[in-house]
């Protein structure tokens, strides 16, 4: 396989090192083949235990799943596509997560079109599922290594070079830099090409999109630094006849370090080259004149040149890095005033006014900010501008931008002839609302620019979803404590009232059982106080049995019961409610005992009794059934024919305070909640359906658990002998 280098500024296109024929790939100590043959086997050394020969080669489907990770370098190239998608078919083979790598060199700076390029490839990582990371570094190559080994990385895939062989005499390449440093990390090499841009012949074109360095053929800095050089030369003059040559050399190289702070790369280089032809021209004899009288000079001026260009590249990046660290600044400083102001803002729409104003004040360009609202969908919150009006089209980006989690909009591939850009506000994994920005240029984002974007985006989501998690938990503390203070009036109120009502129901009853006396309208009144006082108590024994239920205050009293008494009982204390329906009961007589509070569980059957008697009909029958299914489970069934439960209302209806029929049927809607709550508490379930042929059902399934004590034989004649006796 051929070696190359990628540009450094690329941060290198993505490759994985491998044969261009098989695509396995290079192992340290295994170079890929030269045009000489392969290079000789030499001994590879891995985590544990050394194996001394060739490295086999390991083929995609052998990548071994339990610790592989795996880097692709990413570049402003479009190879770089190519590069990740295969890339991601390694990962996915291996099971393994990919990370996608991008290392800015500050010495260099791209295009616009480069940056547009290299903004489209990192959007293709994210959406192949790829971790984005970018770093800063002087040497890519070394950056990629050391960030390997922080994250334990089993693989580096990066470009196979394009240029011309020659150029890596001149410099180590940024392949080299990786294979040299990698050491246990495999490097694979991948042969660039677009997609869609396969050439049949063996050998790929070399014809391909380079990032153009921005250092553009103006004239201001030229003309500055010919003039630095003409005042160097001016003062040079003056200074010769008191002067030695060298000293006459730093005057010009003060010049070339002044125009160095000033101008970019290639101007300051111009004035080096300037500077030199000036003091052979009017500081060397024979004087105006390029000819050179003693040799000697002519290593001055090649030493002179050399320094020049130092000074210049040095002075260069300095600038470069003085600029890079002020945009730095600024950036981290605006993080800092958006954390500051949203954390002093309370609600959305305080937070979406600070959000619209951040952008214009950090991004010159307008926004414009979406919430999610409860039961409406996304909703337009904030923009910069009140009298902007947002059509349609533009909400229907912004909510698509919502749904799926992606950027769309202005300079994305999705509806992309939209005035803004949007981006979903995601945290924790989902979105929570989105930003609209659009800027007044009508250009897209700058890749730094939109780096710095998406961090203030991601800060925006933050504080929106800590918004939204302090409104929950504002919410919730609200209804706990309205829950708290309803219980302790319910309680309070039903304490209080249980004593007169006992009184009035006392002599209520005495009146109906000595009615002799009493005129026909007399015992009807007597009746119905008698009646309504009953149903009060019901009532309110109900509100302490939920605020039992609630607070955790219920205690079972477990005893092993009959479930036969337990029904007989619950039917005998509700016979009033009862009469005239035909009440069909079929529980056998050899259920087995169940462990359970009597008194609660017949509260249970009363309340569902007494639901069957409010929503079916006068007349209509009501059956009870119990059953034991696989000696585990005993179910008690209360079945009505009445109009049956509303689709969708099988579980709404054991809500409390939720009634199914409210406008005609008496009641709290606490019935069925305390008998959900008083099931569970013996571990039992409640469960509601629609028969067929019309009317609900209601069964409660209660565990058969434990081994109820038995009489022995002596015990039980001597019981029998004491019930003969008497």
């Amino acid at each position: 396989m051929r070696r190359g280098q990628c540009p450094l500024r690329l941060l290198f296109a993505p490759m994985v090192m491998t044969k261009p024929d098989t695509g396995e790939p290079v192992r340290k100590g295994q170079h890929p083949e030269s045009r000489d043959g392969p290079a000789p086997p030499t001994p590879v050394d891995r985590s544990e235990g050394q194996t001394h020969g060739p490295a086999p080669a390991l083929g995609l489907h052998e990548a071994t799943a339990a610790a592989e990770k795996i880097i692709v370098c990413v570049s402003p190239s479009p190879l770089s596509a190519r590069l990740i998608h295969r890339a991601k078919r390694m990962a996915d083979a291996a099971h393994a997560p990919l990370i996608a790598v991008y290392v800015e060199t500050p010495f260099k700076q791209l295009s616009t079109a480069s940056n547009a390029v290299l903004g489209e490839n990192l959007a293709l990582a994210e959406r192949v599922d790829a971790e984005v990371v970018r770093l800063v570094a002087a040497r890519a190559g070394d950056a990629i290594v050391a960030f390997a080994r922080s994250c334990a990385a089993t693989r580096i895939v990066v470009g196979r070079p394009t240029h011309p062989r020659w150029r890596d005499v001149l410099r180590q390449t940024f392949l080299d830099d990786i294979v040299r440093a990698s050491d246990d990390i495999d490097v694979s090499v991948v042969a660039g090409e677009t997609i869609g841009d396969r050439r049949p012949s063996g050998r790929p074109s070399r014809k391909i999109t380079r990032p153009r360095v921005t250092d553009q053929l103006v004239l201001r800095p030229y003309i500055l630094a010919t003039a630095i050089v003409a005042v160097s030369t001016i003062v040079a003059l003056l200074a010769r006849p008191y002067l030695e040559l060298a000293d006459v050399v730093m005057i010009y190289l003060v010049g070339i370090i002044f125009v160095s702070t000033r101008v970019a790369y290639l101007p300051s280089l111009v004035a080096g080259a300037l500077s030199v032809l000036s003091l052979d021209f009017f500081c060397v004899q024979p004087y105006l004149s390029f000819a050179v009288s003693d040799l000697a000079h002519v290593p001055t001026f090649a030493v002179m040149l050399l320094v020049a260009a130092i000074m210049t590249t040095l002075t260069n990046r300095m600038r470069v890095l003085a600029v890079d660290a002020t945009d730095r600044e600024r950036q981290t400083t605006a993080l800092y005033g958006i954390s500051r102001d949203l954390a002093s803002r309370r609600g959305d729409t305080g937070l979406a006014s600070v959000v619209v104003r951040h952008v214009m004040r950090v991004f010159d360009a307008k926004a414009a900010i979406f919430l999610p609202r409860d039961g409406r969908g996304l909703e337009h919150v904030a923009t910069t501008d009140r009298d902007d009006q947002l059509d349609d089209d533009e909400l229907e980006i912004a909510r698509w931008a919502y749904a799926h989690a992606q950027p769309a909009g202005f300079g994305t591939a999705t509806r992309s002839a939209a005035r803004a850009l949007y981006l979903p506000l995601i945290a924790s994994g989902d979105a929570v609302g989105v930003l609209g920005v659009a800027q007044g240029s009508g250009q897209p984002f700058p890749r730094d620019e939109r780096t710095f974007l998406d961090a203030f985006v991601t800060q925006v989501a933050v504080a929106v979803e800590s918004t939204v998690r302090a409104a929950e938990a504002e919410r919730a503390r609200m209804d706990a404590e309205s829950e708290k203070l309803r219980n302790i009036l319910f309680s309070s109120v039903s304490h209080d009232l249980r004593t007169p009502l006992a009184a009035i129901t006392g002599a209520a009853g005495v009146l109906r059982d000595d009615r002799t006396e009493l005129s026909k309208t007399q015992v009807e009144l007597v009746d119905t106080i008698y009646v309504q006082a009953e149903r009060l108590a019901r009532l309110l024994t109900n509100l302490l049995e939920m605020a039992r239920l609630e607070s955790g205050a219920l205690h079972l009293r477990l005893e092993w019961q009959s479930i036969e008494e337990v029904v007989g009982s619950s039917l005998y204390r509700i016979r009033e409610k009862l009469a005239g329906r035909p009440v069909t009961t079929d529980v056998p007589r050899n259920l087995p005992l169940v462990n359970v509070d009597a008194a609660l569980m017949e509260v249970a059957l009363l309340n569902l009794l007494e639901n069957a008697v409010k929503y079916t009909p006068s007349g209509s029958p009501i059956e009870v059934t119990a059953r034991c299914e696989a000696t585990s489970t005993l179910t008690i069934d209360v079945l009505d024919r009445g109009a049956g439960i509303p689709r969708g209302e099988e579980e709404r209806i054991f809500a409390k305070f939720h009634r199914a029929d409210a406008g005609s049927v008496p009641g709290f809607g606490l019935g069925l909640t305390i008998c959900r709550g008083i099931v569970e508490a013996h571990g039992g379930t409640v469960q509601a359906t629609n028969r067929p042929g019309g009317g609900a059902g209601f069964r409660i399934s209660l565990p058969v658990q434990g081994t109820p004590p038995m009489l022995g034989d002596g015990e039980v004649d001597g019981s029998e002998d004491e019930v003969l006796a008497q």
